[in-house]
C-alpha cells in the first residue's frame, strides 16, 4: 500500500508523506512511529480494517469525517491537497483512492 499527501501548487505535486508500506505485515505489527498510524487509527471505527490479513469480504469505509482535531498532530498549512491510497495485490496496482480537501484549520495559541 501507498500513502501520499500531494499539495496543489500550480497542479498536484508531492507534499510531506509519500509512504509505502506492506498493510497485512502493518496491521500485525502497528507502529506509532510510521504516519499511516495516524490516518489509520482515525477511520478504523468508520471502516471494517480492523483485523489482520487475509481479507476476503469487501472493504467498508462509512460516515467518515476528517475534523480539525486530526490536524493537531499533523498541522497542515492552509491549501488544497490530495491524499492518495494507492493497494497493490501480488505486486499489481490494483485500487486507486483520491480524497481531495481543502484545509484551513485556525490554529488556537494555548497559554501556560
Amino acid at each position: 500500500m501507498n500513502f501520499s499527501i500531494l499539495r496543489k501548487l500550480n497542479g498536484y505535486h508531492p507534499f510531506l508523506y509519500n509512504l509505502t508500506v506492506d498493510f497485512c505485515r502493518y496491521m500485525k505489527h502497528p507502529n506509532p512511529m510510521v504516519v499511516f498510524y495516524y490516518f489509520q487509527r482515525a477511520f478504523q471505527p468508520y471502516s471494517n480494517l480492523n483485523h489482520t490479513c487475509p481479507y476476503n469480504h469487501d472493504v467498508i469505509v462509512n460516515d467518515f469525517v476528517l475534523d480539525d482535531k486530526m490536524f493537531d498532530k499533523l498541522p497542515l498549512p492552509k491549501g488544497n491537497y490530495l491524499l492518495l491510497l494507492k493497494i497493490a495485490i501480488n505486486s499489481i496496482w490494483a485500487l486507486q483512492i483520491s480524497t481531495y480537501m481543502d484545509v484551513d484549520v485556525r490554529q488556537t495559541i494555548r497559554n501556560g
